[in-house]
């Protein structure tokens, strides 16, 4: 296990240099960016490499690595001693917070590392890929990587996650069979401290004590990275015996029913992965017809996927705080500020760039949010006129989306998808129990806190002078003078119709947008025979949604005319959150599933991780209103509490049954060693793979058999980083769009294995330039042994085994043409 605490020093380290950076960049922030040092001194040392490396001007290796960090450190030190006061005087007042923070950061590194080494396997699902991209990345010198699984081809993917995961593994020289699962606790701990300091700080920009703001800022955490979804809570019905056949039939989870017997605790292994396929609708055969992921924070670590979406989160959370700390910033928007300010347009494009790098998906929403930030800020200077807020904003916006992309403009040349567009959704809709299923918890906490703004809504479309609070945000009877939430005085809006017009437009736009293509599909004759049916159950399904999103949107506008920051900042989150929940009912990626599946599964991570944020400072809000005398009130209030703690509570029983089952129950040997499950079963294709990770060398080529995807197939080019031949044809072809990249290869392949002739497999294995030659299991069952004498004339065998063997190919290709 010492190689946890290599990891956890090497970050220690990284934060505590990038910590007088960060103060220096947040001074909106009261922690002033002490939260998310960590991440943002892991992403600059990274870029920075990558950069240099991508233009072939320095290598990236353990020297260099550390060679930066030390100027790096030089650098900051010097910063910091010229500050020394200030930021002396920052510990001593934050100290609380600070400590908390670092100690959430501690709880969830362990406990993930308690997890990870009871289910360390590196074998299942995706994590192969994941495996094969990480290897890639820590051995490579210059970008982008060698696509471990097709020779000579560049790494097709957004591979920055895996990068700076690999460069933490050069820094502590841990092996990347171990560095893989210190990812997946180090991940969620720098996420759980970044979502504890975001709300801590925005609880703090909105008056509250520090106080309080720790006390709601740790539900952040919580909410983002240990609740789940209510299928945990259909798991416990379903094992308690309780709801009918007919119950469960309209609740339509594939293999979601009534027990057998009466249990308190799931006794199938493989139930906790229902919690991700809630959505989908099934025909008389019960063929699934909507097929989708619901994958949570939660769950994502669990299972151990070490995937782009999941490597995002504490970047999203970075890029969020820095976005807070510019939008709660005084100075004027303009082509002066960016004149001023190209220090903070730098980093806003670095951080929004790396979002797109480490996750494609994420660079539209938040480039969308940095955009409406800007122009919510500069119609706030602008006294609230919003025509007057688009010139002042318009400017910052351009320059730092356009650096976003010049910035990673390597990474754009290499990059390939099988995206073709986006396409509209056809009949295929989401169920409201669906909805509930996935979102209920944040929408009890959201709700309340949406609705506090609606009195106001429904007294000015009467024609009544309504009221809003600049303060706290709440809404008051008409006629108040004075807030009953917080005592403030209250201001009043006099064109409710111009800005519930826009909320709305906003709001419906999609829906409306999708209609008059169902409507104009159909009377071509290729759409429903009942397009008006389509449209009726979709427009009832989505109105709730729709109706908080035009809710959401109107407070912000409203609290941006009134100058409170913090809150619209909140609502902003909110707002994008609804938006992407809505967006895969009308519109959906058109990719090679052909389905709205990858649209619903990353939309809905995102909204996740915004949704975390808001709940919990929702919850701080709906506290800090003054009780209100109406019994009725009172006592629904009640109520709604009593619900959001059963529903928090019943969130989690999901993630300690689902650990406990997946984990073993904690019954195995502890360790680290993501292949520790291959010694165990294969100690000699083990020992194979160490070899090579010894005396194997970048740009080398290893051969091995070509099989199916999610299979052991591409092992031994996964857990080194050398390039075979073609591994798993199937991602290949998700990856870069087309099968035509690898045409042939898998038959090369096979002839290499398969031919007697020496002379026809030398010319094959230096069309591909291999340097070695893996004979094994899959090898000879996939292609016999007739032909593997050969190997033994055209290389040495410098791991003989009785299983396994490997052949370093010495003799020159051209001695055999």
């Amino acid at each position: 296990m010492v190689s946890a605490l290599y990891w956890l020093l090497a970050i220690e380290l990284i934060g505590l240099i990038a910590l007088p950076l960060a103060f220096a960049l947040l001074p909106g922030l009261t922690d002033r960016g002490y939260s998310v040092a960590k991440p943002l001194g892991l992403l600059l040392l990274s870029w920075l490499l990558w950069f240099l490396g991508s233009l072939h001007l320095v290598p990236t290796t353990s020297y260099t690595l550390w060679g930066t960090l030390g100027l790096f450190a030089l650098a900051s030190g010097w910063y910091a001693y010229g500050r020394r006061g200030e930021m002396a005087a920052l510990l001593r007042r934050e100290r609380h917070a600070i400590l908390i923070g670092e100690g959430v950061f501690l709880l969830f590194y362990l406990a993930w590392l308690l997890y990870r080494s009871y289910d360390p396997s590196i074998d299942t699902t995706e994590e192969p890929m994941d495996f094969a991209f990480l290897n890639a990345s820590s051995i490579a010198s210059f970008f982008p990587p060698e696509d471990p699984w097709l020779r000579g081809e560049n790494v097709p993917y957004y591979y920055f996650g895996y990068l700076m995961m690999g460069n933490l593994t050069e820094l502590t020289l841990v092996p990347t069979r171990m560095s893989y699962n210190l990812a997946l606790a180090l991940i969620p701990a720098m996420a759980g401290a970044a979502a504890f300091g975001l709300v801590y700080n925005l609880i703090r920009a909105h008056g509250a004590s520090a106080s309080r703001a720790v006390a709601f800022a740790l539900l952040a955490p919580v909410f983002l990275l240990m609740a789940s979804n209510l299928e945990g809570v259909m798991e416990f019905v379903r094992l308690r015996q309780w709801g009918s056949p007919s119950f469960w039939g309209w609740i339509g989870i594939k293999d979601l029913g009534p027990a057998e017997s009466a249990s308190w605790r799931p006794t199938d292994y493989m139930w906790w992965w229902r919690g991700t396929r809630v959505i989908d609708s099934f025909n008389a055969q019960g063929a699934g017809l909507d097929y989708t992921i619901t994958e949570f924070p939660y769950f994502s670590f669990l299972l151990g996927d070490l995937h782009p979406h999941v490597m995002s989160i504490p970047f999203i959370l970075l890029f969020l705080s820095f976005g807070l700390n510019v939008f709660l910033s005084p100075a004027l928007l303009g082509v002066r500020w960016v004149r001023e300010h190209l220090g903070t347009i730098f980093i806003a494009a670095l951080l929004l760039g790396a979002l797109a790098f480490i996750n494609v998906w994420d660079v539209v929403p938040f480039a969308v949010l940095w955009s409406a930030l800007l122009l919510l800020k500069a119609t706030r200077q602008e006294g609230g006129v919003w025509p007057r807020g688009l010139p002042r904003a318009w400017l910052p916006i351009l320059v730092t989306l356009s650096l976003a992309v010049l910035l990673y403009l390597p990474f754009y040349l290499s990059m390939e998808s099988q995206a073709k567009g986006i396409l509209f959704v056809g009949e295929v809709a989401t169920r409201p129990v669906h909805l509930l299923i996935i979102w209920g918890l944040f929408l009890v906490v959201l709700l309340p806190f949406l609705l506090r703004q609606l009195p106001q809504a429904l007294s000015l479309g009467m024609g009544k002078p309504g009221v809003l609070c600049a303060s706290c945000g709440s809404a008051s009877s008409t006629g108040d003078t004075f807030c009953a939430g917080c005592g403030e005085a209250l201001t009043a809006d006099k064109e409710f119709w111009p800005r519930a017009s826009v909320a709305l437009v906003i709001a419906f736009l999609p829906f409306f947008a999708w209609v008059s293509w169902q409507l104009g599909w159909s009377a071509l004759g290729l759409g429903s025979d009942d397009p008006l049916s389509v449209v009726a159950n979709r427009f009832l399904n989505t109105l709730p949604l729709a109706l908080l999103l035009f809710v959401a949107l109107y407070s912000l506008v409203r609290h941006v005319e009134a100058g409170a920051s913090a809150m619209a900042f909140v609502l902003a989150l909110l707002s994008l959150a609804l938006l992407l929940i809505l967006g895969p009912e009308f519109l959906r990626l058109d990719d090679l599933f052909h389905n709205r599946m990858n649209t619903v599964f990353k939309l809905y991570y995102q909204a996740w991780v915004l949704l975390a944020i808001a709940s919990a400072f929702g919850l701080y809000f709906l506290s800090s209103l003054r009780p209100m005398a109406k019994g009725v009130y009172r006592l629904a209030m009640g109520g709604v509490w009593g619900l959001m703690g059963v529903l928090l509570l019943a969130s989690l029983y999901y993630p300690v049954e689902a650990a406990f089952t997946k984990g073993g129950q904690f019954r195995g040997e502890p360790t680290l060693d993501g292949l520790a499950y291959v010694a165990r079963q294969s100690p000699e294709e083990y020992a194979a793979i160490r070899w090579l990770e010894d005396n194997g060398k970048e740009g080398e080529g290893v051969l091995e058999a070509v099989g199916d995807s999610w299979s052991p197939y591409g092992r031994i080019s996964a857990s080194t980083g050398l390039s075979t031949v073609l591994g798993w044809p199937w991602h290949e072809h998700q990856w870069r769009g087309s099968p035509k990249p690898f045409e042939g290869r898998e038959e090369d392949v096979r002839a290499i294995y398969t031919t007697q002739e020496p002379s026809e497999a030398a010319a094959l294995l230096g069309k591909y330039d291999i340097r070695y030659v893996v004979v094994g299991p899959r090898e000879r069952a996939k292609y016999g042994s007739q032909g593997l004498s050969k190997f033994s004339q055209m290389g040495e065998a410098v791991f003989p085994g009785e299983s396994v063997t490997i052949y370093r190919v010495r003799v020159l290709y051209r001695e055999f043409e």
